[in-house]
């Protein structure tokens, strides 16, 4: 059995604006669907809606933990991060995620994605794959 696993860490200052909001938009998306507003699930985070269209906007970790408790708190729906997970696509995720829709086979793209998943940004944390009896095991 080979495992990899890589850990991307979390910078020291929790309240350094150097996340984007890669995946907000999906969110807000689907708890739009369920009767709630951006600025409720932007509320008490010192975020404005208006940053969901702007690439270039940055928020902090903190920020991010914030806005994804309204997001449980507001949810109608106990699945509120598959649903909108379900919202998202691989190019969401920009020059990594169209080197995953590139790649020749899903067994590539999936290798692409482990060695490189700091590229994918600081919501993706820890990730590892592994075979064991013939079956892939992607966490």
């Amino acid at each position: 059995m080979k495992a990899i696993k890589i850990v991307h860490p979390l910078p020291d200052d929790h309240d350094a604006p150097t996340q984007s909001l890669l995946g907000l938009s999906a969110l807000a998306a689907e708890l739009g669907a369920q009767g709630v507003s951006v600025e409720e699930l932007f509320a008490r985070t010192g975020m404005q809606p208006c940053q969901l269209e702007d690439p270039k906007a940055r928020m902090s970790h903190r920020q991010r933990l914030a806005i994804y408790a309204n997001a449980r708190r507001l949810a109608t729906r106990p699945e509120i991060g598959l649903l909108a997970g379900a919202r998202q696509r691989l190019s969401d995720y920009g020059i990594y995620g169209y080197a995953m829709v590139s790649s020749a086979t899903f067994g590539q793209a999936l290798l692409f994605s482990v060695e490189h998943v700091t590229m994918a940004g600081p919501a993706v944390r820890q990730i590892s794959f592994s075979i064991e009896n013939n079956t892939a095991i992607l966490r």
